[in-house]
Formats: structure tokens, C-alpha cells, sequence
């Protein structure tokens, strides 16, 4: 009996989303913690972002580059540091290694 059933194709379409909490989701899950209940970052759901759901609506890969409270400029939240110097990091934080987004053009 065969239980695993094989995955559908891949979508040719693929979009990267960078941002902050809104690309994280923040807000958008109230399934499990409801609204003035628990901590605000409980209704966290990356998959109810509004970029996932662009993507699924024009069937293409998504991919979210996103870190709640990260700015283009200024960040808030006691965060020292922005988008453009971690974006490149493998884990968002400066002392990070770079991720090498070609590695076979390298």
C-alpha cells in the first residue's frame, strides 16, 4: 500500500518578500491565542502573511525574509541594527556569515 503521495510541481512563478513583523505574519492568527489574550507575538503566522498569500493567489514560490521590528533606516525595539546590514547574513545579525546567494556563479 503506498502512503506517501508524491508532491505537485513546483510553480514556475517565484517571489522573495523582505520585511518587518507585518511580512512575519504578526497578528494575522488568532486561532490558537485569541486578540487581548497571551503576548502580542502569539498570533505570529509567517503563512497568513500577506506575502504567502499573494504567492498562493498568482501560484508562485514564496520565500520571506523578514525579522519583527527590523527598519530600512531606523529599527525599533532596541534592535541595533537595519535590513541592508543583515540582509546578506545567514541568520540576520551582523556577526553572522555571509550567505552567498550564487554558489554556482562563485
Amino acid at each position: 500500500m503506498r502512503w506517501i503521495v508524491p508532491l505537485s510541481p513546483k510553480p514556475a512563478r517565484k517571489i522573495e518578500f523582505i520585511g518587518n513583523s507585518i511580512t512575519c505574519g504578526t497578528g494575522s492568527d488568532v486561532s490558537k491565542v485569541r486578540c487581548g489574550e497571551g503576548k502580542w507575538h502569539d498570533q505570529h503566522n509567517a503563512y497568513m502573511a500577506y506575502g504567502p498569500l499573494v504567492a498562493r493567489h498568482f501560484n508562485a514560490q514564496w520565500h520571506l525574509s523578514a525579522y519583527s521590528g527590523i527598519g530600512l533606516i531606523h529599527s525599533c525595539c532596541g534592535i541595533k541594527f537595519t535590513m541592508p546590514e543583515v540582509f546578506d547574513r545567514i541568520n540576520f545579525t551582523p556577526e553572522n556569515d555571509s550567505w552567498n546567494f550564487f554558489p554556482l556563479y562563485s
